[in-house]
């Protein structure tokens, strides 16, 4: 489903027998459901484009420091500027208009990719990367 390569490759590591974005049409992912059924190894095309990517630049010398700052999907960055207004999930649910659920999970995706365990890490690490300037949160907060 997601096409961060951190995220691939914790899903292959964590033992998953396939792996397809969602947005793969039907076709793959009922040969998909088809190969892992038959106890096979699956992953869709784009899914083989992003590890080729990310193995060539590895090999290159281009790849991410250690302390680089996690690869976050443009809505994910939308939804922890929101987080670091304090804004609930059902206020970002509504701003945004998707559903509370969908904001759980990007949720956990940010704390997944950042490496973070609380809403403060979670911020001081937003802080940290430019994703929040905490002298323009706080003007417009008041504070």
């Amino acid at each position: 489903m997601h096409e961060d390569i951190a995220m691939i490759s914790n899903m292959i590591e964590a033992g998953a027998s396939g792996y397809i974005l969602k947005r793969s049409n039907m076709n793959d992912i009922l040969e998909a459901v088809r190969v892992v059924a038959e106890h096979g190894k699956y992953l869709g095309r784009d899914v083989q484009s992003i590890l080729m990517d990310n193995l060539g630049s590895r090999e290159s010398g281009n790849e991410l420091p250690a302390d680089a700052p996690a690869s976050l999907t443009s809505r994910e960055k939308e939804i922890l500027k929101l987080i670091a207004k304090e804004l609930s999930n059902e206020e970002i649910a509504n701003k945004l208009f998707i559903s509370e659920r969908t904001v759980e999970t990007h949720r956990r995706n940010i704390f997944t990719k950042t490496k973070t365990k609380s809403i403060v890490g979670l911020i001081k690490y937003a802080i940290k990367y430019g994703f929040v300037s905490q002298d323009n949160d706080q003007a417009k907060s008041g504070r």
